[in-house]
């Protein structure tokens, strides 16, 4: 297999708790899974060290997301909000260390859902500024020996990072251990040519999530998945693909992704029947 293949948990669930994780890790294995996607939304939410044990039993590695939510902030901040914003990141990092995860990887710039308009020059300050603020966070995870995946978001969650190109002028200037996450539902709407967006993120790729264009399973849709795949070879790119999806039975999360109705028939199919396509497709 070309990659590791990977579930987010919060296709079951928000926030990830040591009871939810207890229950989902034996049965994200034995559907075959290699990696399980953990979400720290707050400090505290789930034990990292737990985690590791349990993951280990079961012989599945971790992948790490962070959660900008309301109040976590890099750019057009005060310096409190910043700098708690800050110690945030430099928790995920820890985390992931713990469990193993060679990356963390999210929108590391703004509030998801966020958005203003934005002068040329005033992106140019803010980008300054998201440079600013990632330094100490990344020297600090260059330390732990992790790497932190800036992930662009489409239009409706964010204005300020929407595409590749806008990631990779945001990011010049950091160190290689400051990369790129990429989510191909968001490719997908601001991408004109997704495989070559994925080319130009290059060397900077960081982290993979993959679903269908409507956050269902991977392979329910239109998606060019040979093309995105080779894309994938071609930057050298060897992380896991991870299925990253949401229950619309949570309203906390429903609200946030904008899942109005079950996107599969079940839960479960989403990971399982991605799972089966992503086998098929990537021999």
């Amino acid at each position: 297999m070309r990659h590791a293949l990977g579930v987010n948990t919060w296709v079951w669930t928000s926030p990830l708790t040591d009871t939810a994780l207890a229950e989902l890790a034996p049965r994200i294995a034995g559907w075959g899974f290699d990696v399980v996607e953990l979400p720290v939304e707050n400090p505290g939410d789930w034990d990292p060290g737990r985690a590791a044990s349990l993951l280990a039993d079961l012989g599945l590695a971790a992948s790490v997301v962070l959660v900008m939510g309301e109040g976590r902030e890099l750019v057009a901040a005060d310096a409190t909000t910043v700098l708690s914003t800050q110690d945030y990141l430099r928790h995920v990092v820890d985390v992931a260390e713990v469990v193993g995860a060679p990356a963390i990887s999210g929108p590391a710039y703004a509030s998801v859902g966020r958005t203003w308009r934005m002068s040329d020059e005033e992106r140019k300050i803010r980008c300054a500024e998201l440079r600013d603020g990632l330094i100490p966070v990344a020297e600090h995870a260059a330390a732990a020996g992790v790497r932190i995946g800036v992930e662009p978001l489409n239009r409706y969650e964010t204005s300020l990072i929407n595409t590749v190109d806008q990631a990779l002028d945001a990011l010049d200037g950091l160190p290689d251990t400051v990369g790129i996450a990429l989510d191909i539902y968001h490719m997908n709407i601001e991408e004109t040519d997704v495989a070559a967006a994925v080319r130009r993120a290059g060397p900077r790729l960081a982290h993979v999530q993959v679903c269908a264009n409507d956050r269902g399973a991977p392979g329910a849709d239109h998606l060019d998945w040979q093309g995105f795949l080779a894309a994938l070879d071609d930057t050298g790119y060897r992380g896991p693909l991870v299925i990253e999806s949401f229950t619309a039975e949570n309203a906390t999360i429903a609200t946030a992704a904008s899942v109005w109705r079950p996107l599969a028939r079940t839960q479960d199919a989403i990971a399982t029947d991605g799972l089966a396509f992503l086998k098929k497709v990537m021999p």
